[in-house]
Parts: structure tokens; C-alpha cells; sequence
């Protein structure tokens, strides 16, 4: 996204929109558009775009809900949209979070944590961000789950803790940054 490398969010959104119009089905813009829409402070706007992707996922055929794989991105969408009631049968299921197509309790327990933080179950979705960190199935951990935990620990007033976790977010962030290929 050029516009916003350029710091011209209003532009940005509204590519993604136009991007939107040529492809409803692609979550993708929805979510880099409620990113952007979060960076102006437009929350509602933002929690709508993120009721989009799990609407997305839950009738689009092309993206295998019925599978399972899909199952951990509607809790943390729904969790994103406040629409913590309709996250909290997924989120909270752990047969579905780790059925054959996802990538297991790596999956349950990063959608619980996030529906928890959502929930401000702080210390709670601590101890799911801290057992999907643990299990990490990837070769580089996912420094999104180190940030959230960090937020936790500092709605809790455990700074050091927090900063930690900041440290090492933006560590993972600078080694992605020098490793991708793109």
C-alpha cells in the first residue's frame, strides 16, 4: 500500500475500497482497510470491516469453513468486531481449533487468549498467549502474540514484563523485515 508507506491513509482506504468493489470476497483489503481505519482512530469503522471477514469466512465457500482451518480466524475477527458473543462458541471450542486442518492447540489456544483479551480476561488470555508461544509450529514465533501479551501485562501494570514482550515483538519484526524476500 503505496498511500500509506507515504502517510496518506485516506488514500490508502480509499484504494482499498475501489480493491473492495472489484472483489467483495478477498478479506485481505477488509483487513488492511480496518488496520488503517484503526490508525485514524475510526473504531466502528474498523470493528464493521473486521465483521466482514468473519461473515466471509462463515459463507464464502472458497475459504472451506466447514474444513476447520477458518475456525481460528472468525473467533479473533468476531473478537476484533466486540462481537464477543458470536466469537465465544469458537473460541472456546477446543474440538474445532484443532481439528485435522488446523494447526492444532497452537490455534486454540491463540483464538482463546485473543477472545480472553477481548473479554479483558487479562491475566487469563496471558496464559494462552504464553502455551501458543511455547507450542509455536512456525520457524520464527509470531511477534503478534507477543504484543498482545505485552498489552496484557500492561493492563495488569506488569511493566517490565511488558516490555519484554515489546522487545522481542520488534525483534521478531526487524529479523522478518531483513529475511522476507519481498
Amino acid at each position: 500500500m503505496v498511500h500509506e508507506e507515504m502517510n496518506n491513509v485516506d488514500l490508502a482506504i480509499a484504494d482499498l475500497t475501489d480493491a473492495i468493489k472489484i472483489n467483495p470476497t478477498y478479506y485481505v483489503v477488509y483487513e488492511d482497510r480496518a488496520k488503517l481505519y484503526e490508525k485514524k482512530g475510526e473504531i466502528i469503522k474498523a470493528k464493521q470491516d473486521y465483521l466482514q471477514i468473519a461473515k466471509i469466512f462463515t459463507t464464502t465457500p472458497d475459504y472451506n469453513f466447514d474444513k476447520g482451518w477458518n475456525y481460528d480466524v472468525v473467533c479473533r475477527y468476531y473478537s476484533l468486531a466486540g462481537e464477543l458473543d458470536k466469537a465465544e462458541p469458537i473460541c472456546n471450542n477446543r474440538e474445532i481449533l484443532t481439528g485435522p486442518s488446523s494447526r492444532g492447540e497452537y490455534d486454540f489456544y491463540t483464538s482463546r487468549g485473543f477472545w480472553y483479551f477481548h473479554k479483558a480476561k487479562y491475566e487469563e488470555s496471558i496464559v494462552d498467549f504464553s502455551k501458543a508461544i511455547e507450542i509455536n509450529p512456525f520457524e520464527t514465533p509470531d511477534s503478534e502474540l507477543f504484543s498482545l501479551r505485552a498489552k496484557a501485562y500492561r493492563k495488569l501494570g506488569k511493566i517490565e514484563l511488558a516490555i519484554a514482550d515489546e522487545k522481542k515483538a520488534k525483534e521478531i519484526e526487524d529479523k522478518d523485515k531483513t529475511t522476507s524476500p519481498f
